[in-house]
Formats: C-alpha cells, structure tokens, sequence
C-alpha cells in the first residue's frame, strides 16, 4: 500500500509537472532563444535529478564484483520504474506516432535526388560513430582491466541504460535471443563485445528532435530534406546493426566459439535467424502500411479520431 501511495503521489507530480511545462515551455524559448525541444530536454532533465524518473530495471542496478547487475528491491528508484514501466503503452503509442510523422516529412522524389548525398552522409556518420565510441570503450575498458567478469545480458542492459535505445526490460530482449548466459570468451573477447554494442547504439539518432527543430524553425531546402533523410536512414541502420551485432556478440562468448565447427554453427545460426527476422519485418511492415492507410481514410470528424487511431497503431507497432 505504501509503494501504491508513493507512485500515486509521483504520478501525480509529474502530470502536474508537464502540464507545467506546456504551459511556460514557449516562454522560455521565446526569453532563452532556444528550440523549444532544448527547453523539453532541460526539462526532462531536471525531472531526473530531482527524482521523479528515477530509472533502473524495477530496482537500482548495482554492479557486484564480478562485473553481474544486482538488483535492490528496497530502493526507491524501485517506485520511479514502476511509474516508467506503467507508461510504457503511451511510450510505444508515442514511438508510433513519432515514426509516422518522420515519414511524413519525407518526399520519395526529394529521396531519389538526394539518393547518393544520403546514403554518402549516413554512412561515413555510421562507419566515424562505431570506430570512434567503439575504439574509446575498449581503450578505457583495457585501461582499467575491465571486465573481470560479464555477461551479454550485463552489456546489453549497461547500454541501454547509457543510451536509451534498448527496452526497459533488457532482460527480456536477452531472453528472446538467448544472450542470458554468462560469457566465456576471453577478457580481450568480452571488451570487444561491449565495445561493439556501444558503437553500434551510438549510431542512433533523435527523429523527434530533428522533426521539432524544422517544423518549428519551418525550415525547409535541400539541406533540411538531407538531413531528416540521414537521421531516418541512420535510424533504420542501427536496428539492423545491433540485431547482428547481438548475434555476433552471443556467437564470439558461447563456449564453443573456439572450435571451427562450433563458428560455422553459429554463422549458420546467425544467418538463418538474420533472414527470418526480415522476413517477419517486412511482413509486419506491409501490414502496418495497410492500417496506417486505412486510419488516414478514417472522417475527419469526431475531432481526434485520427489521433486516437494512430495512437493505437503506434502503440500496436512497438
């Protein structure tokens, strides 16, 4: 009853809180000259550190001395993760709508013309990213002597928390991928991995931001439709990224990753699951295209249907 009253009581604050911000957000944008997404980061920033996000994995991770997360059920930050963890359907159906409106600024036409600045862009931006985060993380790693001990599902979950790319439930994707197992490969192996997982993450970028920034600056030109290109095809990058680098990472710390036939099992293994993972995508996607369609002919009136079906929709896509 307690843990219930405390999350009523965050729960409440932080709804008091955004509305809050809406309300004096464009003040202080108009006053600081600044985009009015910066004033929203500041913002969710200043939530953070005063406690009413507080994150972890339903507890306060901390890391035991042979490199695993434990976990602390009498934290507080216990209350902050239920909270996220209760908004999680808004989170998705936000994504969604997040997803359509990036979409939506992009022009098939203005995409074949710029075809080639795009992809030259969001390559080298890929490729400089991974070698630059990957590199500075095995150096530190190696400097430190660390790890000592560590298991994908640790990586994976530490990286998320530092980038906030992956589920809140990491444990949930390692499940899924069967990366629960503790590692075994060498200490050098084991830097490798986490520092892959952390140059691929770093790929990602902010589609919300980059769609605030121009709709609000109503800006427009090639270099604007350049730039939204970049960030939606570096976006679409980095989920194929580390869905193969989680399959590399698991096949280099399985126990028979130093024979032969136990890399080609796990290559083989690595490009079957590979294809049927974009077959089911591009299965989902065609379905998706369908219902987004559909909600798009839905009448304009009553006011916010729209809105509400593509809330649903985005909330069903992720």
């Amino acid at each position: 009853s307690g843990m219930s009253a405390s999350l009523l009581l965050r729960a409440c604050a932080l709804a008091a809180a955004l509305l809050l911000l809406r309300a004096v957000a464009p003040q202080l944008s108009s006053k600081s000259r600044l985009p009015l997404i910066t004033v929203h980061l500041a913002a969710g920033a200043v939530a953070r550190a005063a406690g009413l996000l507080q994150g972890g994995h339903g507890e306060s991770p901390t890391p035991s001395a042979d490199g695993h997360v434990l976990n602390n059920s009498s934290s507080p930050s216990a209350v902050g993760f239920d909270l996220l963890h209760s908004m999680a359907p808004l989170h998705s159906a936000a994504l969604g709508v997040i997803t359509i409106a990036a979409g939506s600024e992009l022009a098939i036409e203005q995409l074949r013309a710029n075809a080639s600045s795009i992809c030259a862009v969001a390559a080298g931006l890929s490729i400089s990213a991974v070698l630059v985060v990957a590199g500075a993380c095995y150096t530190v790693l190696a400097a430190f002597d660390l790890p000592s001990a560590v298991s994908l599902s640790a990586a994976a979950e530490q990286v998320g928390h530092l980038e906030g790319v992956l589920s809140s439930d990491a444990r949930g994707l390692d499940a899924a991928n069967g990366l629960a197992a503790p590692a075994t490969g060498s200490a050098a192996t084991r830097r490798a991995v986490i520092a892959l997982l952390a140059g691929v993450v770093s790929i990602a970028r902010s589609p919300s931001s980059a769609i605030a920034v121009v709709s609000e600056m109503k800006a427009n030109g090639a270099f604007t439709k350049t730039m939204l290109g970049v960030t939606m095809l570096t976006d679409l990058g980095v989920i194929v990224l580390f869905t193969a680098t989680t399959g590399v990472s698991q096949a280099l710390l399985a126990p028979e990753a130093s024979s032969t036939n136990g890399i080609l099992s796990g290559a083989l293994k690595l490009t079957g699951t590979t294809a049927m993972q974009f077959g089911l995508s591009a299965m989902h996607a065609a379905v998706l295209a369908v219902l987004v369609a559909g909600v798009l002919c839905l009448p304009s009136s009553p006011a916010g249907l729209r809105a509400a079906a593509l809330l649903a929709l985005g909330w069903y896509a992720f």
